[in-house]
């Protein structure tokens, strides 16, 4: 397969590489769409604590597809099933994925970032991070599912300042987050 691979600041490749073995509790997605996130770009350009200097990574955490492959002990997907994958993976039993925040968790893993992501044309999800796959509705194309990540965080910045629309706002950036603040906010 294809996969964009990134070596340190500055080098991202594009090589041929395997297609990833899922074992019996693990899923394979066919990548159908990955955006460019800013954490993309800020790893490329000043690289990431998380990923040691001589790792590579396969960046992109704003992923979707559709299951190429599902392990013989998974039972919530099949091949052929429409998926957007959440990227960050908390570990479940510290005080803030308790609460529901496993994006704050201190030991969070990530795809795109600790573990390799959707810049490939094939995603392996390991067992442990399952629960982060979730299916989109046959109405809804790969290029708007591929939005579900970041407009989930705005979403959450729209909760937490309790805006509504009409509200006066400031929007500072035209990108894909500012455009979808934008969105959220307008009457």
């Amino acid at each position: 397969m294809k996969a964009a691979v990134y070596y340190g600041v500055g080098d991202i490749r594009v090589e041929e590489i395997p297609v990833p073995e899922i074992d019996e509790s693990e899923l394979l997605v066919r990548v159908k769409a990955c955006a460019v996130c800013g954490t993309d770009n800020r790893i490329y350009r000043h690289g990431h604590f998380k990923i040691p200097a001589g790792a590579k990574r396969i960046l992109g955490h704003e992923t979707c597809g559709e299951i190429a492959k599902a392990g013989a002990k998974v039972r919530r997907f099949a091949a052929g099933d429409r998926v957007a994958i959440a990227p960050n993976i908390g570990c479940g039993s510290c005080h803030m994925c308790i609460q529901g925040f496993n994006q704050l968790c201190p030991t969070y893993e990530a795809f795109g970032i600790s573990l390799d992501g959707g810049f490939a044309q094939y995603l392996r999800i390991p067992a442990w991070a399952t629960g982060n796959v979730v299916q989109i509705p046959d109405q809804v194309s790969y290029r708007q599912a591929v939005l579900s990540e970041p407009l989930s965080c705005v979403y959450n910045a729209y909760e937490a300042y309790k805006t509504v629309p009409g509200d006066t706002v400031l929007i500072i950036g035209a990108g894909p987050i500012g455009a979808l603040h934008a969105l959220l906010n307008k009457k």
